[in-house]
C-alpha cells in the first residue's frame, strides 16, 4: 500500500541535511528551499530540523560552504598543469559546468552574504 508519508530510511545529521538540502535546491530552486521540504525528504517532522540547524539561513550558509569546497576541488583539478589563458579558460569552463550541474549550490554562492 502506497502512502504519501516518507520512509524514515535516511540517518539524520547536519552533513546529511546539508547534502539533501543542496540536492533539493538543485531540483526545486534555491529560493524555494524550505526546512519543511528537507524534513519531508528525510522522513522527519519539520521541527526536528532545529536539532541540526539553527535556521534556514544557517542551512543555506552550510550549502554555500559545501559549494565552495566542491567548486574549489573541481577548479584545482581543472587547472593542474595549465598556466595563463589556458588556466583561465579551464576555470571558466569548470564554473560554467558546475553552475549547469548544481544550480542550487551556485544559488548559495550568489546569495552568500546578501541579507
Amino acid at each position: 500500500m502506497a502512502t504519501d508519508r516518507p520512509v524514515r530510511s535516511v540517518p539524520v545529521d547536519r552533513a546529511t541535511l546539508v547534502t539533501i538540502a543542496a540536492d533539493l535546491a538543485d531540483r526545486e530552486g534555491w529560493h524555494e528551499l524550505t526546512l519543511s521540504d528537507v524534513a519531508k525528504a528525510v522522513g522527519r517532522h519539520p521541527s526536528s530540523m532545529y536539532a541540526h540547524v539553527a535556521s534556514l539561513d544557517d542551512l543555506r550558509q552550510e550549502i554555500a560552504l559545501l559549494a565552495v569546497a566542491e567548486l574549489s576541488e573541481k577548479v584545482w583539478r581543472a587547472v593542474l598543469g595549465k598556466v595563463g589563458a589556458e588556466a583561465l579558460l579551464a576555470i571558466a569552463q569548470t564554473y560554467r559546468d558546475f553552475a549547469r550541474d548544481f544550480p542550487g549550490p551556485v544559488g548559495a554562492l550568489s546569495s552568500a552574504g546578501a541579507r
